[in-house]
C-alpha cells in the first residue's frame, strides 16, 4: 500500500526519466508528488500502486505540482523536461 500525498515536502530531486530505474531515496521512500518545470510535454509514469499511465501535457501546467506518488517516470513516452519530485516528511 502506498503512502498518501501530504501537504509538506522536505526534499526535492531532479528526475532523469528512465525505462529501467525506479525513483526512491536511499531510505526507500517514494516521492509524494512531481513538478513539471521548463518544457511542457507528456509524462509517462508508474504510480506507487503499479498503474502505468501517460499524463498528457494538456493537464500539466509548467511549474505546477502534480500530487501523485510515482515509482517511475519513464523515458519512453515522456516529452516534458526539467521534472522534479518532492519527498514528504516521513
Amino acid at each position: 500500500m502506498s503512502t498518501p500525498v501530504v501537504a509538506c515536502a522536505n526534499d526535492i530531486a531532479v528526475v532523469v526519466p528512465s525505462d529501467t530505474g525506479n525513483l526512491a531515496r536511499a531510505d526507500g521512500q517514494l516521492p509524494c508528488a512531481f513538478v513539471v518545470s521548463g518544457l511542457l510535454g507528456d509524462v509517462a509514469v508508474t504510480t506507487a500502486d503499479g498503474s502505468e499511465i501517460t499524463i498528457p501535457e494538456e493537464i500539466l501546467a509548467v511549474g505546477t505540482i502534480f500530487p501523485l506518488s510515482v515509482r517511475r517516470i519513464w523515458d519512453s513516452g515522456t516529452t516534458a523536461a526539467a521534472i522534479y519530485v518532492l519527498y514528504a516528511n516521513g
